[in-house]
């Protein structure tokens, strides 16, 4: 019996309901969501070893949805086995990587290829399953719990082995296309939206189809057709019309024996290209489209065994998509790193079980890496492979703003951070340093922040420091002064307060009464100010008292009591002085020739005793004050 194998599988992403359709055979929709949504990783890619999950005799294909509504994925496997198959096997996801027991429901005969959809719109997904020996498709609809009604079966062209699901006539409603081997064409089943399906309409494509997958090849919204041709080594694109139809098949040279086919943009340049696993060529071909619906010469990379599958994500979180080949052969899944130029690495191999003849991609335990499930034909069970590639280190990410502060107490200068939430995607910042580091001296100084995490990446931004001087400056007045007065006007007083600032710079400096001026007689009360280069302002005040003729005339007699002298001189003395003041008092607003011709005598006297009763120094003190009493009063 000859057995052939499906290259295509509908894989549902679920969580979020964003569709994560991967793989060989399907659109490159899913592919754009799935790189889209992409964890970003490091170059290499890692998967832990693989765990095996039992399901029926000699399974061929699995497709991949939410089939109990719970949000993990699910498996459901076609088992091709003559006798012993013919069933799907359902496999509930934990959403930790591990899958329940499978539980088979009957299907069609010799089921190759199945697909994942809603095909009566009441929110539950439901199955497409291709019967190769059966020449028909398998509908089962799902409860949403995980289980399934019989099979209705919908007759299609001969050996199908293939299937794809699309809107292939715009009505919203999910339609078929299947690969069929021997017929050397593709079925377009119409969907009415219901479950049911119109009768096929047949298109004409290369040699002995084995798989068939579905895009938007010329860019006109309408979904077009690629299969992978075995026997005639090449590709046939069929360029839909979007109404059910496709144009005549264009052809394109690829390896020998291509097994599968899947589509993805491997160069970046948004338009879809093809790469099919050759059975025989122990490669995988790459076809770079235009966008027009034509492809470019095919570049061969190798493999060094036979392929059966071609799958298409990005494993490594480079935002390139990579290609994952099952080996029948060695029994492991090849991943071969895109560079995002069209170009591909050397293959890593990742063992699996036995005779591998498919795989699909999902996140099985909910860490947003693609995960691969791989079907083996001989050991009938599928290997879970769970990326355990690590996340590269991010540059962290630096944000900056500009900041305005005031000066610090006492300093002309202040600290200050334009750090505005820089973060590290990773989680860790090391350091954050600025440059110059401050405190920032008055003005505004442009500052550039590095922030770096604890591998080492780093990354800059840069703010500005103003820096605002709102201290004012500090101002001490002299103590509250007493002066005699030196003429009738009063005295000229100078002095000066004594004033400090934080920042340098000239300040501003003033009173009034002014110092220098005359004082009048009396008290006068003194407001000085200090002003700083950023105006910032402070005050202090002080009484000037300015002594009339009888305050010094008192004062007078005080100090020649204090001078202790003989009794003799100090009365002489004392008795002018009080007659002075007397004759003073009574010439308040008369003549002050008595008080003049009083001080006179005074001063006579006090010379004539310089030397003798009074010291030298003694006489001078009071001579020098009585002179002054003199001008005051205004004697002649």
């Amino acid at each position: 019996m000859q057995i052939e194998h499906p290259k295509e599988v509908a894989m549902r992403r679920i969580k979020g309901n964003t569709a994560f359709l991967m793989l060989v055979g399907l659109a490159t929709i899913g592919l754009a969501a799935l790189l889209s949504h992409a964890v970003s990783f490091a170059q290499a890619v890692s998967f832990g070893p693989a765990t095996n999950f039992a399901v029926g005799t000699s399974p061929f294909s699995v497709a991949i949805g939410d089939l109990n509504g719970d949000g993990n994925p699910d498996l459901a496997v076609a088992n091709f086995h003559f006798f012993l198959g013919n069933n799907v096997s359902i496999l509930l996801g934990t959403g930790t990587g591990a899958f329940g027991a499978a539980t088979n429901f009957p299907v069609g005969s010799q089921p190759i290829s199945a697909a994942i959809e809603d095909f009566n719109a009441d929110g539950k997904l439901d199955l497409a399953v291709a019967n190769q020996s059966g020449n028909t498709i398998s509908i089962l609809l799902g409860d949403g719990t995980g289980s399934f009604g019989a099979a209705t079966n919908f007759p299609v062209g001969t050996s199908p082995t293939s299937i794809a699901v699309g809107d292939f006539n715009g009505d919203g409603k999910p339609d078929l296309a299947v690969a069929n081997l021997n017929s050397n064409n593709v079925s377009i089943l119409l969907g009415t939206g219901t479950g049911a399906f119109g009768a096929a309409t047949n298109f004409p494509v290369g040699t002995r189809p084995a798989s068939v997958a579905m895009g938007d090849f010329n860019g006109d919204g309408n979904p077009d057709l690629a299969t992978a041709n075995r026997d005639s080594n090449n590709v046939s694109i069929l360029l839909g019309t979007g109404t059910g139809a496709f144009g005549a098949p264009t052809n394109f040279t690829v390896g020998s024996v291509p097994r599968s086919v899947a589509i993805g943009d491997f160069n970046g340049d948004g338009n879809a290209d093809l790469a099919t696993a050759n059975q025989s060529g122990n490669n995988v071909s790459i076809l770079l489209g235009t966008g027009t619906g034509s492809f470019g010469v095919s570049t061969s990379f190798a493999l060094g065994t036979p392929p059966a599958s071609v799958a298409i994500g990005d494993f490594n979180g480079d935002g390139n998509a990579d290609l994952a080949v099952t080996n029948q052969s060695t029994s492991s899944v090849s991943m071969l790193l895109g560079t995002g130029t069209g170009a591909f690495g050397i293959p890593t191999n990742f063992p699996v079980g036995a005779n591998p003849v498919f795989a699909a991609i999902g996140d099985f335990n909910g860490d947003g890496r693609p995960d691969l499930a791989v079907v083996n034909f001989t050991s009938n069970n599928v290997s879970i492979l769970l990326n355990t590639t690590m996340p590269p280190n991010q540059a962290p990410v630096a944000q900056c703003k500009n900041v305005t502060v005031n000066t610090t107490l006492n300093f002309c200068s202040a600290a200050a951070s334009i750090n505005n939430g820089s973060f590290d995607p990773d989680g860790v910042i090391s350091t954050l340093a600025q440059l110059p580091a401050g405190p920032y001296s008055k003005g505004t100084t442009i500052v550039t922040l590095t922030v770096t995490d604890d591998d080492g990446a780093s990354n800059s931004c840069t703010g500005t420091v103003t820096v605002v001087d709102n201290q004012a400056p500090a101002i001490t007045c002299p103590v509250d002064q007493v002066i005699d007065a030196t003429g009738p006007s009063g005295a000229v007083v100078t002095f000066t307060p004594t004033v400090s600032d934080n920042c340098d710079g000239a300040m501003v400096v003033g009173s009034t009464p002014a110092s220098g001026s005359t004082f009048p007689i009396g008290s006068t009360a003194v407001s000085c100010s200090a002003t700083d280069g950023s105006g910032n302002s402070s005050f202090c005040g002080f009484t000037v008292s300015v002594t009339a003729a009888a305050g010094q005339i008192s004062n007078l007699i005080a100090t020649i009591q204090a001078f202790n002298l003989k009794q003799g001189i100090a009365n002489s003395l004392d008795s002018k002085l009080q007659n002075t003041l007397a004759a003073l008092n009574a010439a308040q607003g008369g003549s002050a020739a008595a008080t003049c011709n009083l001080l006179t005598a005074f001063i006579n006297e006090t010379q004539a005793q310089s030397g003798k009763a009074l010291t030298v120094d003694q006489a001078n003190q009071l001579i020098t004050s009585a002179s002054r009493i003199t001008a005051v009063i205004g004697c002649p």
